[in-house]
């Protein structure tokens, strides 16, 4: 039989390249979760990146910290592509320049991530950088014009969903092909006074999927924490843009994390010691995969939650983030508290029924 407990490689990869970013966004959790990680010289990530497609890996998210920071990204990219994989970047734009945009064309790169985090003012605000939107904005409309495909991420919080509808529209005209509402993930009990309210979530939804009608040339998809649905479950085909895997927690089952300094981990949101699983200058993929903070997560299944979570009845279609419940409860089975279940019910306004 076939199970997650004997899959023997995960699917995709997410690699942050650099720790280093201009930028101080208050939910990055490599930010906040962490002092800073050394970054690997160039033949480094070439090796793990070689190791990697050695083993069949051929899906790899480039993140940071700020990948642009890195004089050698078309290098790297170029060498993913030479590998066979297929690359996502990420990037906050801010750095982008015009013969950057071309060069990383130039090296194969066909698509690119770019975080924006609402409208002029509250982006600034959000990631603590005077004229951050100008020059996201500007290194957007750059990459836009090497010709590569271009999504625009937005974290959804109290803060900014409501410039979100704009921002969609913005970039709509601009040429931005794809959308993304993400999900606020919370690293701290004072972080769930950052979530979007349910109903505010749902005005935006219907705002964005009115938007989506409105400008054919972009797809728009939307990450919630979970309940969102739940909650609603006479209308959930009202919500065709909501992401069909809005929380599923693939850590450690089908997906992995490295960090900066070849460090290996389930997830990059699970960023504590005792997650590290080695490193993959040090150890094979094999070992790493089959270590004992990584296989761990591939025996968690819902029936095995506490608390709330665990009694609830939409358990196995939520599947939820672990990491939540063990950065905010100190236990990887515990409640995930950024349930919209779970705080309507704390409120005393419904919800695990």
């Amino acid at each position: 039989m076939y199970t997650l407990k004997s899959l023997a490689k995960p699917f995709h990869v997410n690699f942050e390249i650099t720790s280093r970013c201009d930028f101080k966004c208050n939910f990055c959790s490599a930010r906040l979760l962490e002092s800073q990680r050394t970054d690997l010289p160039t033949k480094d990530v070439l090796k793990i990146i070689s190791n990697l497609a050695s083993e069949n890996i051929y899906s790899i998210f480039l993140t940071g910290g700020e990948p642009f920071l890195r004089e050698d990204l078309p290098k790297i990219v170029e060498h993913c592509i030479n590998c066979g994989m297929n690359v996502t970047l990420s990037t906050n734009g801010a750095n982008v320049s015009k013969k950057d945009a071309e060069l990383i064309a130039k090296a194969g790169l066909d698509e690119i991530q770019v975080s924006i985090h609402g409208d002029n003012k509250i982006h600034d605000k959000i990631v603590g950088l005077d004229g951050a939107f100008k020059y996201s904005m500007r290194g957007l409309q750059n990459l836009i014009d090497a010709g590569i495909t271009t999504t625009v991420a937005s974290v959804a919080t109290l803060e900014n969903h409501e410039s979100l509808p704009y921002l969609a529209r913005k970039v709509a005209e601009m040429g931005v092909s794809y959308f993304r509402v993400l999900r606020l993930m919370t690293h701290s009990q004072n972080m769930l006074n950052d979530l979007v309210p349910h109903n505010d979530m749902i005005t935006l939804v219907k705002k964005l999927m009115d938007i989506e009608e409105e400008n054919r040339n972009i797809s728009i998809s939307v990450t919630t924490s979970p309940g969102f649905l739940e909650l609603m479950s006479d209308h959930r085909q009202q919500y065709k843009i909501l992401h069909p895997l809005c929380h599923t927690c693939t850590a450690g089952k089908v997906a992995m994390g490295i960090f900066s300094d070849g460090d290996c981990t389930p997830c990059v949101e699970l960023r504590d010691a005792k997650f590290v699983c080695g490193n993959l200058l040090k150890n094979s993929l094999s070992e790493i995969w089959n270590s004992k903070p990584m296989s761990l997560q591939r025996l968690i299944y819902p029936d095995m939650y506490h608390g709330k979570c665990g009694d609830c009845k939409w358990k196995w279609s939520c599947y939820s983030a672990r990491c939540v419940a063990y950065n905010i409860k100190g236990d990887i089975l515990d409640d995930d508290v950024s349930c919209y279940c779970f705080l309507n019910s704390e409120s005393g306004t419904g919800g695990f029924r």
